[in-house]
């Protein structure tokens, strides 16, 4: 379209187009004033098709001289599919509002599912050559409800043959609150059946799942519950609270998938385990307290983690009550995260609890120091 009362000067677009419509609401709309520069865009071309419908905008000469980058224009010989493409992009703010809904919906429903509380059956789980095995029965909770007794070993749950933690986990973690689980249990010669009624987590405080202030000291080391054991000498028990006793006791707990134990936690750990890897008095071992990624922090990992560190010195895994996510030292201990370092006394007074410093020496100089005898005045 051009202005007849301008005779070769520049096109312009007017508010009304050849077919009725304002040109506002086409969105193509130029100056009218402008002279003597480039032919402006029209809403019909100059042979008389819907440049919308063409994709292509030429000037009074037939040359092009705009072609949107919209993705039906490709379509522009397959009327179908034009017009399904012209069709969404005229409703386009509808299309989208759609679809935003149904996504937040979908993200709902995900997050309502991922933040529902597995029921709790309260065993501490541990795993040995012969299957899962329960270590600690809570006081109070559906597992002592149900007789459920520590050293029992799962055969069956919900139906499920289980012989490792993780299978259990996932079998309980498919459970809510207040329904029932049947289990098959072998207690020496004898196969036990017994079903609980499982607890909320949330609803239980007390015992392993006591959660204390973060990085608390001077309080009674309580016991730990961990299991595979690797990097023990020919001969040496696993080490527990009892059989410390009257040594001072390292512990670094780390995560595979956690960087920082690998810049930091294990390097320290490694010194620390050089430096006192004679002295009888002193026990220094690594536990990995899974709390993130359980498909990559598994025990066999944090065996070869060790090894590939250089690190002298057993590494273990940290017990779970049954699949509840903090792991047991966490919770009894008030860890944070990691890499964690705990030192116990000769006494079993934890007077190190922090994130494990970068510099070893002052942690060094700090074992040594306990291992004095208490000077009496």
């Amino acid at each position: 379209m051009t202005d007849p009362g301008v005779g070769n000067r520049s096109t312009a677009v007017p508010a009304v187009d050849n077919h009725g419509r304002d040109a506002h609401a086409t969105g193509d709309m130029t100056d009218p004033s402008v002279e003597n520069r480039s032919t402006a865009i029209l809403a019909v071309d100059n042979h008389g098709r819907d440049a919308r419908a063409t994709g292509d905008m030429t000037d009074p000469s037939g040359r092009i001289v705009a072609r949107p980058s919209r993705p039906w224009t490709i379509m522009g010989k397959t009327p179908m599919l034009r017009d399904i493409f012209i069709t969404m992009e005229r409703h386009s703010r509808r299309w989208r509002a759609w679809v935003i809904a149904l996504a937040a919906a979908v993200v709902l429903l995900a997050s309502a599912r991922a933040w529902a509380e597995p029921g709790m059956l309260g065993v501490v789980l541990v795993e040995d050559e012969a299957g899962v095995r329960a270590a600690h029965i809570l006081p109070r909770s559906p597992a002592a409800g149900a007789g459920i007794q520590t050293g029992d070993l799962f055969i069956q749950a919900g139906g499920r043959a289980v012989s490792r933690v993780a299978e259990l986990h996932e079998v309980l973690s498919g459970f809510q609150p207040g329904q029932r689980v049947d289990f098959i249990l072998k207690r020496g010669m004898r196969e036990i059946k017994t079903s609980a009624q499982l607890t909320g987590q949330r609803a239980y405080a007390g015992d392993v799942l006591h959660y204390r202030e973060l990085g608390q000291t001077g309080f009674p080391a309580p016991p730990w519950y961990v299991y595979a054991w690797s990097g023990l000498s020919l001969g040496q028990a696993a080490p527990t609270l009892d059989n410390t006793r009257g040594k001072v006791v390292v512990i670094l707990a780390f995560q595979h998938t956690c960087p920082r134990c690998h810049t930091v936690g294990f390097p320290v750990m490694r010194a620390v385990a050089e430096h006192f890897t004679q002295a009888r008095d002193v026990v220094a071992f690594m536990v990995q307290t899974a709390f993130f990624d359980p498909e990559q922090n598994t025990p066999e990992q944090g065996e070869l983690d060790a090894k590939q560190a250089g690190i002298a010195a057993p590494v273990g895994f940290d017990a779970h009550v049954d699949n509840v996510a903090m792991s047991v030292l966490m919770a009894t201990y008030g860890m944070k995260g990691t890499p964690w370092t705990i030192v116990i006394d000769r006494d079993g007074v934890v007077e190190v609890n922090g994130y494990t410093p970068e510099d070893p020496a002052g942690l060094i100089a700090r074992i040594q120091a306990l291992r004095r005898p208490a000077v009496s005045h």
